[in-house]
């Protein structure tokens, strides 16, 4: 397997793909010992994906409001008449309520296709040969052959720290890794195992 290798989920070899789906499983379930393989960084991001949703919404509701509340040049046609002009003159979907809705609602749509394809997928994991980092469908694989040492650095401040493990590869590149102490731990057990 190659260094620091970036795939799919479809593309892992299939035993990898379910080594690495049971731990995923077990973490879901907070199955011990399998679940502390995997260290969840979700809770960095997806707040800020939450939060855009709702905005996403707020905005369609306000402008859904402004739709239907305003006299305009519009008031005499119906509804259909006025989503037919905007197809017929898409720039006025920049200046109206209407595209508010459009745009807000491709907003909401995007972030809730994010939100199911990375809810429970966003971390790093630790199997029998690497090291994996879990971007919702995109995986980059980090082979326990290839790296060459490891150290961990405690940062931050009382109450608020975490571990960065910092990993030489064969190659001579570095890659940081910000997790748990628990995380680093086992990830450095597993590789004094495999050398």
């Amino acid at each position: 397997m190659a260094s620091d290798k970036r795939m799919k989920w479809a593309e892992l070899d299939p035993a990898v793909r379910v080594e690495l789906e049971g731990i995923l499983e077990a973490h879901r379930l907070r199955q011990s010992p399998l679940a502390a393989r995997f260290h969840s960084d979700a809770d960095e991001l997806m707040p800020f994906v939450l939060l855009g949703f709702l905005a996403a919404v707020g905005g369609m509701i306000a402008c859904v409001y402004l739709i239907t509340s305003s006299t305009s040049e519009y008031a005499d046609i119906g509804y259909l008449q006025r989503l037919k002009y905007l197809v017929q003159s898409p720039h006025s979907l920049a200046t109206s309520p209407e595209g508010g809705v459009v745009g807000a609602g491709l907003v909401a749509l995007a972030l809730a296709i994010f939100w199911i394809r990375h809810r429970g997928r966003r971390g790093l994991a630790i199997t029998g040969h690497a090291l994996v980092i879990v971007r919702g469908p995109r995986l980059r694989i980090l082979p326990l052959a290839e790296i060459a040492s490891s150290a961990q650095t405690g940062r931050g401040k009382r109450g608020a720290r975490f571990t960065v493990l910092e990993l030489t590869m064969k190659d001579g590149r570095r890659q940081n890794l910000t997790t748990s102490k628990n995380w680093a731990d086992a990830a450095e057990a597993q590789l004094t195992a495999r050398r």
